[in-house]
């Protein structure tokens, strides 16, 4: 496993090696890889939002496992999409602006569930680490075998407006957020386990919001959140690895 920083390769050891084509990555990530970078406003937020929760701490390290999955491109290894769940004002939408913060443009998609269920937007999944699907709808529901093959990375014939089709292997995972579940008329358990969800329990009052709280720590300590979630990767390269699936 490597990733592009700005100051070279991340390598599983803990390592920065010197750009090379023989990695295979196509993305440069905007900053640098600094061993020992610290984000503790970033983890002050994940507190003020769960710290209360009997769960806390496994929240936070499967939001650790899913974030390095989603830098990696290993997300369709682990076959999971994932949800932050709760009502408004509870941090959902903070942590997922700090999510798509660590990703480039270029690496980074943002199409809906049901937009996808349009042949001719799957094309723009192809070579994304990252699709931010925002809000899921309350109305429409979600094609199960769709959703199914996305998110294990099953092969897909996809076609580029004028272009011949060819098959597209996905490696983005998708975030979303949501005050209610997954809508779907696939009752199977097959549709339920392949989410990952973070349960947002308390409302931030009103004079307590910081409507610049992700610019800030995406300022000030991206580098520490990269560097924060990179260090679940030994626990993901285990034999039979998983998420640690937080009891909320």
């Amino acid at each position: 496993p490597c990733i592009n920083v700005a100051n070279g390769v991340g390598l599983y050891d803990g390592t920065v090696g010197d750009h090379d084509p023989e990695f295979g990555a196509t993305y440069v990530r905007p900053y640098r890889y600094t061993e020992g970078a610290k984000c503790p406003n970033f983890l002050k937020f994940l507190g003020d939002c769960w710290g209360q929760d009997p769960d806390y701490k496994d929240k936070v390290t499967a939001l650790q496992q899913a974030l390095c999955a989603t830098l990696l491109g290993y997300a369709p290894r682990f076959q999971r999409a994932f949800l932050l769940i709760g009502k408004a004002k509870t941090g959902k939408s903070v942590l997922l602006k700090i999510i798509g913060g660590l990703f480039p443009d270029a690496a980074r998609a943002s199409v809906s569930f049901s937009q996808l269920q349009d042949g001719n937007m799957m094309v723009s999944l192809d070579n994304k680490l990252i699709n931010i699907v925002g809000e899921l709808s309350e109305r429409q529901r979600i094609r199960g075998d769709l959703f199914k093959g996305l998110i294990d990375g099953s092969p897909i014939m996809v076609r580029r407006l004028y272009k011949e089709a060819f098959n597209m292997v996905p490696v983005c995972a998708h975030w979303g957020a949501s005050n209610h579940l997954p809508k779907t008329d696939d009752s199977s358990q097959g549709f339920t386990r392949r989410w990952l969800m973070f349960k947002f329990t308390r409302p931030v009052e009103d004079s307590e919001v910081d409507v610049n709280l992700a610019d800030k720590i995406l300022l000030e300590e991206r580098e520490g959140v990269f560097t924060w979630a990179l260090q679940a990767l030994p626990s993901l390269m285990k034999e039979n690895a998983d998420y640690v699936l937080p009891s909320s």
